[in-house]
């Protein structure tokens, strides 16, 4: 029992972190912030963490390890392949709603080993989910049957990173949601078919 409540206090304190330095940041936020924020001593946070970098690795781990249980589970159900990519659109967008723009270049300037955790979620999940997406538009005519799917699944994963390129695309002149936007419906409209778009134009107000 002692291990269960241990265990069910580290995932409060991740849970709790991830929520803070999607507010207000990575760098700016010290671990005397997190323990004021989530009501526990210091002593407690270093308990479970060696230090700050320690903690955002681990809220990093622990963040995309629930996005992909997620997307693995919503890929298990059989979605109709435009069906599932909006849905994945709606969780991404409900995810990135509360996010600082910093946070991300946080991680891509001063953590690197937890944006490399980043980079493996895009190339390895995401590549894999994307590319069964298709597969399956493909195979239920939902997508053109003339398309190099490997070659789309590494120009879908390569967009991703360039969206969060602040150099290419300022957070004070673009917002995450429209950047999305416009990235998804560019996507779906170049691999659908003629059955594939009329579906997706009933369905576009869900984007």
């Amino acid at each position: 029992m002692p291990h269960v409540l241990e265990k069910d206090t580290k995932n409060k304190i991740l849970e709790g972190a991830e929520s803070i330095f999607m507010k207000l940041g990575v760098k700016s936020t010290t671990m005397d912030d997190v323990s004021r924020e989530l009501g526990i001593s210091k002593k407690t946070l270093y308990q479970y963490f060696s230090d700050k970098s320690d903690l955002v690795k681990q809220t990093v781990d622990r963040t995309f390890n629930c996005e992909e249980a997620y997307f693995s589970n919503l890929h298990s159900e059989k979605k109709n392949p435009i069906d599932e990519v909006l849905c994945i659109v709606k969780r991404v967008n409900q995810t990135m709603r509360n996010v600082n723009p910093m946070t991300i270049n946080d991680l891509k300037k001063y953590y690197h080993e937890s944006w490399k955790r980043f980079d493996e979620h895009k190339r390895n999940f995401i590549a894999k989910m994307v590319k069964a997406n298709l597969d399956n538009g493909v195979q239920e005519g939902y997508y053109r049957n003339d398309i190099n799917t490997e070659i789309i699944c590494r120009l879908y994963v390569e967009m991703i990173g360039l969206m969060v390129n602040n150099e290419l695309f300022p957070d004070h002149e673009y917002s995450f949601h429209d950047l999305y936007h416009e990235f998804i419906t560019y996507h779906l409209r170049g691999v659908c078919t003629p059955k594939g778009i009329k579906y997706l134009e009933n369905k576009i107000t869900s984007l």
